[in-house]
C-alpha cells in the first residue's frame, strides 16, 4: 500500500451486525452533551473537537432522517494509533470504536503530506471527525450486508464536505476544479484508490447535483439504490 496516497483517507471498517432501535439513555453513557457518543481522553479541548465533529456528522445525517441507532466509541490518540501509524482516524464496527488521533497529531502527521493540499488545522480536524462518525451512522443504519466501499466513502466524503467550513470546502472545490460523477455507475473503487481526494471532491459534487438528496442517501442504506461497484468494505 502507498501510504503517501491512502493515509489520511483509507478507512479500516470491520462489518457487524447492528440493532433496529435507535439509541437511548444518551446521558448514562455519553460525555458529548445531547448525542450518544462517548470520547475517551483525559484532555477536555481534544475531547471538545471530537464531540463538536461528531455533533457535525448526526446533525448531516438527521436533516435525511437518518439517527444514531447505538452509542459511538471514539477512543483519541496522541501518539499514533497502535498498527496504523499513519492514519488520522478508522471506524471498526466490530469493536464499534473510532480511533482517532488528537488535532495536534494530526497536525504533525499532515505536515509534509497535506490532505485535499490543504494544512491541516481545527476546521479541517472538524471535516474528518465527521468523516468518521459518519461511517459509525452509516454502518448503523444498513439494510444489507456486506456492504459496498464506494457506499461508504460516498456517505463519509459527503458527510465531510457538507459539514466542512465555506472557506475550506470552496479552495478544495476550486483546487481540484472536477465535473460531479454522472451516476453511481461512474464511481469505481480503482479511481477511490488512486486519487480518494478526488474521488472525494467528485461524490460531493454529485451529491449537490442530485434533485431529492434525502431520497438518495435512504435509498443507499435501504438497498433500493446500489452503487455499480461490488468490491465490499
Amino acid at each position: 500500500m502507498n501510504l503517501k496516497s491512502y493515509f489520511f483517507l483509507i478507512i479500516f471498517l470491520g462489518m457487524n451486525g447492528v440493532e433496529d432501535s435507535v439509541a437511548t439513555d444518551i446521558d448514562n453513557f455519553s460525555n458529548c452533551t445531547g448525542i450518544s457518543v462517548y470520547v475517551d481522553s483525559k484532555d477536555t479541548e481534544n475531547k471538545a473537537l471530537a464531540c463538536d465533529g461528531a455533533q457535525m456528522a448526526l446533525a448531516f445525517f438527521q436533516s435525511h432522517k437518518i439517527e444514531i441507532k447505538r452509542p459511538i466509541h471514539i477512543k483519541l490518540h496522541s501518539a499514533g494509533i497502535n498498527n496504523y501509524p499513519a492514519h488520522i482516524g478508522l471506524y471498526s464496527s466490530k469493536k464499534n470504536q473510532i480511533d482517532l488521533l488528537t488535532l495536534e497529531h494530526a497536525k504533525s502527521l499532515c505536515v509534509s503530506l497535506r490532505p485535499f493540499g490543504m494544512p491541516m488545522n481545527e476546521s479541517l480536524y472538524l471535516s474528518f471527525v465527521a468523516h468518521e462518525v459518519a461511517h459509525a451512522i452509516t454502518d448503523q443504519n444498513l439494510k444489507n450486508r456486506p456492504s459496498s466501499l464506494i457506499l461508504h466513502e460516498y456517505l463519509a466524503y459527503v458527510t465531510q464536505f457538507a459539514t466542512m467550513d465555506l472557506q475550506p470546502r470552496t479552495e478544495i472545490l476550486q483546487r481540484y476544479n472536477l465535473e460531479p460523477f454522472q451516476g453511481l455507475e461512474n464511481m469505481s473503487s480503482t479511481y477511490y484508490k488512486l486519487n480518494p481526494c478526488a474521488f472525494g471532491v467528485k461524490v460531493f459534487l454529485h451529491y449537490q447535483s442530485l434533485p431529492n438528496q434525502s431520497h438518495f442517501i435512504q435509498g443507499l442504506l435501504s438497498g433500493l439504490i446500489k452503487p455499480e461497484s461490488h468490491e465490499l468494505e
